[in-house]
């Protein structure tokens, strides 16, 4: 049975204690996913809170969503510096959060998967390790989340999502599905992702939600065509 685990004091953005880690391996852990859409802004701070991570061998897989501002170029300067470690994809035409995602995880290796959205960051350098650290010592366990805090572009806090210990434990599938997690707060197993969950199954409902938040009678029938074509070309 696949079980989801809170890690108390993990406030993110993160502290879970001042324990003395050794490094887990020298094999890549931990693929990191950063879809990337127009956050020229944050982005920069996003990927050095990655650089700063200890004690865990990890890359990280930034997806540029065709951003029309300064994002690429700064996602390429990090690409560049750090080819080992930051794997950069360049879309041409954009595709959306949850198929770049697919296209992200498609595009991944690693036995562990932590997501890291291009205008969040961490706080511990010892995130990642602490959390791999806990699923390998805890084979049953599927994904560990934490606490996190919000702030705005000037670091000002603006407010908390605190979860209680046991207050999301449970079916993995019905965890993800039903978002309750912040993402910049999760790690999950590989394996378990594979066994109960379906991208395709993502990128469909997303579709569906779209299509229910339109009044297609409201639109002209260029209008219509065109915002069904676009959504029959999300789900391919």
């Amino acid at each position: 049975r696949l079980v989801v685990c809170f890690l108390r004091n993990n406030v993110y953005i993160c502290n879970m204690g001042n324990g003395n880690y050794n490094k887990l391996t020298n094999k890549v852990m931990v693929d990191v996913l950063m879809p990337a859409y127009n956050h020229g802004k944050y982005i920069r701070k996003a990927i050095e809170s990655f650089l700063e991570q200890e004690s865990i061998e990890a890359r990280l897989l930034i997806g540029d969503d065709a951003s029309s501002d300064n994002t690429l170029s700064i996602a390429q300067e990090f690409s560049s510096k750090f080819p080992d470690r930051v794997l950069l994809f360049s879309h041409k035409e954009n595709m959306g959060l949850i198929k770049n995602y697919k296209y992200l995880i498609e595009h991944s290796s690693a036995p562990y998967l932590a997501i890291l959205e291009s205008d969040d960051y961490w706080t511990d350098p010892m995130n990642l390790c602490k959390q791999v650290r806990y699923m390998e010592e805890h084979k049953n366990c599927g994904l560990v989340f934490a606490s996190g805090q919000y702030v705005d572009e000037n670091g000002t806090l603006l407010g908390i999502k605190q979860e209680k210990d046991g207050a999301m434990a449970g079916c993995f599938n019905k965890v993800l599905m039903a978002n309750p997690v912040l993402a910049v707060t999760a790690c999950f197993r590989r394996s378990a992702f594979e066994k109960v969950c379906s991208m395709d199954d993502f990128v469909e409902a997303q579709v569906i939600e779209e299509l229910k938040a339109v009044d297609i009678n409201t639109l002209s029938p260029y209008e219509a065509m065109s915002f069904l074509f676009g959504l029959q070309k999300r789900l391919k």
